[in-house]
Order: structure tokens, then C-alpha cells, then sequence
């Protein structure tokens, strides 16, 4: 990854930009949980998570791609860490993760909100 591509540190289950936790221990969505579906230069769609009250502010396309940046180093990270994988294999996945980059940003999904409206209809909230 180049130097100067603007990259925000991903930390796992919380809002890249507040750093508010926005998913449970179990990876699941919390009411707060949102995601922004984008075009990759591929032509591929990709969802970057971000809390409800930092969309409310407002994400622009170098912000999603800074997310996206601080998410490679973190697939990679992973990658490398990984004892069942051959250097190859990992070559391979670094190369595929650092390949991606966003070009335009679809829509907005409520992700949170939708999974507690789907739970309170199933009556698994009290």
C-alpha cells in the first residue's frame, strides 16, 4: 500500500470513525450498525460498516476508501499471522485484499435497525 493513501485504523466490532462498538461479541449488528454498499473498480459490491450517527455527519468516498485501506492492513495482519497457510497462499490473498478499491458509493443500509425491527417482529426482544 502506497504512503499517501489516507488509512483508518480498523478495530474490529467498532465504527472505524468513532470508534463507538456497533456490533456484539458474536459479530452481529447493534441498533447503531450500518453499512454503506459500494462499487469496487472491479465492478464487485463491498459493504463498509459505519455507525448510524457518523453517516448522519456525513461519509464521502475518500473516507469509505480510508476505511477500506485501514480493513487491508488488518486482512493482512490476519493473513500473515495464519500458521495453516502456505507463503504462497498468503501472497495470493494479500494480493487479491490489496487489489480492491472503491469507486462509487451505492446506498446506505440500516443494517442495526433492521435486524432489532426483524427480532421485535419474531418477539426475541423483550
Amino acid at each position: 500500500m502506497s504512503n499517501n493513501i489516507t488509512t483508518i485504523e480498523h478495530k474490529p466490532l467498532h465504527c472505524p470513525l468513532c470508534n463507538e462498538r456497533f456490533m456484539n461479541i458474536l459479530g452481529q449488528p447493534m441498533p447503531s450498525h450500518t453499512q454503506i454498499r459500494c462499487y469496487t473498480t472491479a465492478g464487485n459490491e463491498m459493504d463498509i460498516g459505519i455507525c448510524e450517527a457518523c453517516i448522519e455527519l456525513g461519509v464521502s468516498l475518500e473516507t469509505v476508501n480510508a476505511v477500506l485501506e485501514g480493513i487491508k492492513i488488518f486482512w493482512c495482519f490476519e493473513i500473515d499471522a495464519n500458521t495453516q497457510m502456505t507463503e504462497d497462499e498468503k501472497t495470493a490473498r494479500k494480493d487479491m485484499h490489496n487489489s480492491h478499491n472503491i469507486s462509487e458509493i451505492i446506498k446506505i443500509i440500516h443494517t442495526g435497525k433492521n435486524a432489532e425491527q426483524d427480532a421485535r417482529k419474531r418477539n426475541l426482544l423483550e
